[in-house]
């Protein structure tokens, strides 16, 4: 059975250029990367992983986030009334 490693991350748009940025904030994102361990106890399986956009209805200040995929499949985007 193929086995994906755990990862937690926690993004905010508090970071974001011209955001109200709360003093007591530290250490907060608008980007993260890393890498995700995939492993098979069959020996010489192949395997492959798809990423999809993350669940509709997410809304950066009330706007709605569109989510787009670099032509690589690597990196994941949101856009939210024009901003990134």
């Amino acid at each position: 059975m193929p086995v994906i490693g755990n990862a937690t991350v926690n993004l905010s748009e508090e970071a974001l250029a011209g955001a109200n940025r709360e003093a007591a904030d530290t250490g907060i994102v608008t980007t993260a990367s890393g890498t995700l361990t995939l492993s098979d106890a069959d020996a010489g399986a192949s395997l492959s992983v798809t990423f999809g956009a993350p669940p509709a209805g997410l809304t950066s200040n009330g706007t709605a986030i569109t989510w787009t995929t670099s032509g690589d499949g690597k990196t994941l985007t949101g856009t939210a009334g024009g901003r990134t």
